[in-house]
Order: C-alpha cells, then sequence, then structure tokens
C-alpha cells in the first residue's frame, strides 16, 4: 500500500509530519477566506484559492440578475436555485467555481480553502 499525504496525516509520524503540513498548507487551510467579488455579469464565480466543500461558509450576493441575499452551498452534483428568500450556488468539484441558478455582479464569499495538495498524492510524490 502506498504512503498517501492522508496516511502521513492521520498516523501523525513526527518524522514526516512536518512535510505533509507544509505539503498541504496548512496555515492557508486554517485561515478563512473572505473574498468580495466585483465581476461583469456572468453566472460563474472564480475562487482561489479554491475551497473546501463543504467548507463554503457564507455566500452573500450584493448586486446582480441574482435575487440578493444570502446563498447555501450544494456539491457538483446539486442544482443552482435563484430565491428571494435563500438562493443556492454549486460548487464545482475542484473547488474552483460557484455557479449561480442566474447571473450576478456583485458577492461575499467566506470559505476554507482547500488543501494544496491532493490528499490522495503518495508521499514519495513530494519527499
Amino acid at each position: 500500500m502506498a504512503l498517501t499525504l492522508a496516511n502521513i496525516l492521520t498516523k501523525a509520524d513526527p518524522n514526516l509530519i512536518a512535510d505533509a503540513l507544509r505539503k498541504v498548507n496548512l496555515g492557508v487551510m486554517l485561515a478563512p477566506t473572505v473574498k468580495t467579488i466585483t465581476q461583469s455579469s456572468a453566472v460563474t464565480m472564480t475562487l482561489s484559492p479554491p475551497a473546501l466543500c463543504p467548507a463554503v461558509v457564507s455566500v452573500r450576493v450584493t448586486g446582480g440578475a441574482a435575487a440578493a441575499g444570502v446563498y447555501k452551498v450544494t456539491d457538483a452534483g446539486g442544482t443552482a436555485v435563484d430565491s428571494a428568500t435563500l438562493g443556492v450556488a454549486k460548487l464545482s468539484a475542484d473547488g474552483t467555481t460557484l455557479t449561480f441558478a442566474v447571473a450576478l455582479t456583485d458577492a461575499v464569499v467566506s470559505y476554507v480553502p482547500r488543501s494544496e495538495s491532493p490528499l490522495s498524492e503518495t508521499f514519495a510524490d513530494f519527499v
């Protein structure tokens, strides 16, 4: 069995953990990201760094055809919904794109960034 980044983090071997924590960029992951995004009218919004799903804490739309207000976030298999009371945005599987049912121009997004490296990556790949 290959020793993956997830295995190293789970086992917390003192000889390997420092390298693993650097590889996932733990400092960035522990600092919630709040972004105010202004764009030309679009249905999608790009997140950089990518978001950890389901760790998008909040989405507040402030402008555009999308109803202004609070949005929940579903995973890539969900459906985006626009509503005057509560909308639903869809987060792509890679955490880089939020998709809305209709276009928007401004939003405030608060989220936890995902690991810089996939946790399935083998240890030999980054030592």
